[in-house]
């Protein structure tokens, strides 16, 4: 996509071709739903507002006000803005998948490289500890021969467990004080 900023507003210094590009890239983004020229009559309605209050961004821009090149390249300009907006929201759900494909590898590679390294002494630990507090067996897994994501795993699927036994626990209380409040 070849970009038409070289092409316009080439009367500008430079630094006043950069502050207005960004700034109509802006209000184009703003005002995406609306049409080229809805927007380019906002952008000169505010600009000459701001120009009688004295308060404008762009001073400068009183002097091209009337000039037909400059709403010509006012216009190209924001027709480019929108169709770099609307190529943008067709590339958001290949690029949505992208991100998604990118984070399933990066969990890939880190899983690999955790399933060649031994465990950390605190996973040991926590998992030994755990394992005491549930009552469960300790020797399920063989910790001199696991691996980081062995353990992983492991710790993983007995705080999923406890979670679950915790709701159900919780559940059944709740039934008893339903039951208990019924019978009164």
């Amino acid at each position: 996509m070849e970009s038409i900023k070289s092409k316009v507003f080439n009367y500008l210094t430079s630094s006043q071709k950069s502050e207005l590009c960004h700034y109509i890239s802006k209000f184009t983004k703003k005002h995406s739903g609306k049409s080229t020229d809805d927007i380019l009559n906002l952008l000169v309605e505010e600009e000459k507002y701001y120009l009688e209050i004295d308060s404008s961004r762009h001073p400068w821009i009183g002097d091209y006000l009337d000039d037909e090149t400059f709403y010509k390249d006012l216009a190209l300009y924001i027709k480019e803005i929108q169709c770099k907006l609307n190529y943008q929201e067709k590339q958001k759900p290949y690029l949505e998948k992208q991100k998604e494909y990118q984070k399933e590898q990066r969990k890939i590679a880190r899983n690999r490289k955790m399933s060649k390294q031994p465990p950390t002494q605190k996973q040991v630990s926590y998992y030994k500890a755990l394992c005491r507090k549930l009552d469960i067996d300790i020797k399920t897994i063989d910790l001199e021969n696991a691996s980081r994501l062995d353990l992983k795993n492991a710790l993983d699927a007995i705080l999923n467990e406890e979670g679950e036994f915790k709701k159900q626990n919780i559940l059944l209380k709740l039934q008893e004080i339903v039951k208990s409040r019924e019978e009164d």
